[in-house]
């Protein structure tokens, strides 16, 4: 054997493995958080008071009243499928390390590893097209 007991970086299952790939989509979430912070003017960019407050930020107050001013239970929960919170685009990273925890390391993934696996693809199906296909309406220059 190559690795000799030695765990992979990657993992030793295959769903493990291929669940690595979808680590890409936090990264692309953090990137384009940097960007849309450096082109940001200094009007727009939370103060250094407002950073501190973490989830009293405006940013975050704002996405709450716009989901409490939903009219009904359906439009919100249609709000938060349609314009999630940005920190929703971490999520791939969490059930990533789910997976890690309950992966036995053979080949063939058990029933846990399966469902974990399930979910972090699901989830990151979800972030992967909210990234690329939705746009986010604060940014939006014009109506689509």
């Amino acid at each position: 054997d190559m690795l000799a007991g030695e765990e992979p970086i990657f993992g030793r299952s295959a769903a493990v493995r291929y669940a690595t790939v979808a680590l890409v989509i936090p990264a692309h979430a953090v990137l384009w958080w940097i960007a849309r912070w450096q082109v940001a003017g200094p009007a727009v960019r939370p103060s250094w008071e407002e950073r501190g407050e973490g989830l009293k930020g405006r940013w975050v107050l704002a996405w709450f009243r716009e989901l409490r001013d939903q009219p009904s239970w359906a439009a919100r929960l249609r709000f938060l499928f349609c314009t999630p919170p940005d920190v929703v685009a971490l999520f791939p990273a969490v059930t990533y390390l789910l997976l890690r925890c309950v992966d036995d390391g053979e080949d063939t993934p058990g029933v846990a590893s399966s469902a974990f696996f399930l979910v972090h693809c699901v989830v990151s199906a979800f972030v992967y097209v909210h990234l690329l296909f939705v746009p986010s309406a604060r940014y939006m220059a014009w109506e689509l």
